[in-house]
């Protein structure tokens, strides 16, 4: 479950981000976020205010059909799932999505960072709904989501 261990850790501020590391007196060339360069890489900048990761928010939440996502910490995305309306399972469902955001953007940033990557928002996103449709299909009891049901995030709405 590493998608889990990876959110918990960024809300723990364990993450080896920059700015751990150089607290750590580990010499880097620059503290600056691999994704936008504007701030110093902490765990909530990265997945909180970073305008790249916010882009990528805007468009899960928007693809979820909830309310746009506001958060100031990495704390405020884990418990974002508490104010959704709907069923147990439509939250269950959007808190696993708000995991797997986290782990692809964690993702995102390593590829940045030690291949070079170019920043793919599209191509992030679609990992993380085609990530989220495998996940929750196999820990569903409820096999029966289609891929195409799923692509309309036509789930869990009653």
């Amino acid at each position: 479950m590493k998608v889990g261990i990876i959110a918990w850790r960024a809300a723990q501020e364990r993450l080896p981000t920059l700015m751990a590391l150089a607290a750590r007196n580990i010499h880097l060339e620059s503290t600056r976020c691999p994704l936008c360069g504007d701030y110093d890489e902490t765990s909530d900048h990265l997945f909180v205010s970073c305008q790249s990761s916010q882009v990528i928010w805007q468009v899960i939440a928007q693809w979820c059909k909830v309310p746009t996502l506001y958060a100031f910490s990495i704390k405020d995305l884990l418990d974002f799932h508490l104010t959704i309306q709907g069923t147990e399972k439509r939250r269950k469902v959007i808190h696993a999505m708000v995991l797997i955001t986290i782990w692809s953007i964690w993702k995102l940033r390593n590829d940045r960072v030690f291949n070079q990557a170019e920043t793919l928002h599209s191509k992030t996103i679609e990992e993380i709904k085609s990530l989220g449709y495998l996940w929750v299909r196999c820990r569903s009891k409820e096999s029966d989501i289609t891929w195409n049901s799923w692509r309309r995030f036509d789930v869990f709405t009653k």
